[in-house]
C-alpha cells in the first residue's frame, strides 16, 4: 500500500514537470517568433514613412539638386492661379490669374453668356466650373493659345502686385514647377513629396504652368534692367544739362 502512494507521487511529479517544461518551450517559441517579425514590421514602417513623408526623407535621383526646382500647388502659394490678386487687363479687373483665363477661354469662342458669368464669380474653383462649360470649345484652338493667354495674365498679375513680383523673383533661378498630382497638363501629375517629382525625366505632366511662370519671370527681370537703364540714361542727362547750364551761366 505504501510503495503503490510513493509510485504515484513519483509517477503525478513526473507529469507536472513535464507540463512545466513544455509551457516554458512553447513561451520561448513564442518570444522568438515575435522577435523574428521585428525586422519585416520596422521595414514595412519605414516604406510606409517614405511614401507617406516629406521631401526631405526622398533621396534625390544623381545630378539632381534640391534646388534645382521651386515646387508650388494650391491656393495659398502665390504663383497658383488660384491665389488672390487683383490686376487689370485692357481695361478689366481680375480677382485672380485664374479668372482671367477662363474670361479669355469664354472670348475666344464666343460664349458671351459664361463670359459674364465667369466675371460675376468670386471664387476661383466656380470660374474654372464655368470655364469648362464654354460652348462652342475647340481643342486645337486653344491649344494653341492658351499658354499666351497665361503668360499674359500672370505678366498683368505679378507687374501690378509688388509683394507678388519680389516673390516670383527671389526663386531665381529655379525652373517653376506645379507639383499637382492631380493635373497632368499645367503640372506635373506628381506632388513635391514623390522622389520622381525631382527628375524632369519622371514627370507624369507637362508642367505648363510652371514652364510659363518661369519665362514670365524672365520677362519681369528683362523689364527690370531696361526700367533700371532707362533710369540711370535719365540721370546722366540731367547732370548733363546742369552741367551745360551752369557753363552758359
Amino acid at each position: 500500500m505504501v510503495i503503490r502512494r510513493v509510485l504515484t507521487c513519483i509517477v503525478f511529479n513526473v507529469t507536472h514537470q513535464r507540463k512545466i517544461t513544455m509551457a516554458s518551450r512553447k513561451r520561448a517559441a513564442e518570444k522568438k517568433s515575435n522577435n523574428d517579425q521585428k525586422p519585416s514590421s520596422t521595414k514595412q514602417l519605414k516604406l510606409d514613412t517614405f511614401v507617406k513623408g516629406s521631401s526631405s526623407t526622398l533621396k534625390l535621383p544623381a545630378g539632381t539638386k534640391k534646388e534645382d526646382f521651386e515646387f508650388f500647388w494650391r491656393e495659398e502659394s502665390p504663383f497658383s492661379q488660384f491665389h488672390p490678386a487683383v490686376f487689370t487687363v485692357d481695361g478689366t479687373k481680375y480677382n485672380c490669374a485664374e479668372q482671367y483665363m477662363m474670361h479669355q477661354k469664354a472670348i475666344t469662342f464666343k460664349d458671351d453668356e459664361n463670359a459674364k458669368a465667369i466675371m460675376k464669380a468670386a471664387k476661383p474653383f466656380t470660374q474654372k466650373k464655368l470655364g469648362r462649360k464654354v460652348k462652342n470649345f475647340a481643342p486645337d484652338v486653344w491649344s494653341a493659345k492658351c499658354v499666351d493667354v497665361v503668360k499674359k495674365g500672370n505678366i498683368a498679375k505679378f507687374s501690378q502686385n509688388s509683394h507678388l513680383r519680389k516673390k516670383l523673383l527671389d526663386t531665381y533661378p529655379k525652373i517653376m514647377v506645379e507639383a499637382s498630382p492631380r493635373d497632368r497638363i499645367w503640372g506635373i501629375g506628381l506632388a513635391s513629396t514623390n522622389k520622381l517629382a525631382w527628375n524632369k525625366s519622371t514627370w507624369r505632366g507637362k508642367n505648363l504652368l510652371g514652364y510659363a511662370l518661369t519665362d514670365v519671370r524672365k520677362t519681369l527681370m528683362s523689364d527690370q534692367l531696361s526700367d533700371k537703364s532707362s533710369a540711370d540714361d535719365e540721370s546722366n542727362s540731367d547732370t548733363i544739362e546742369d552741367d551745360t547750364i551752369t557753363a552758359n551761366k
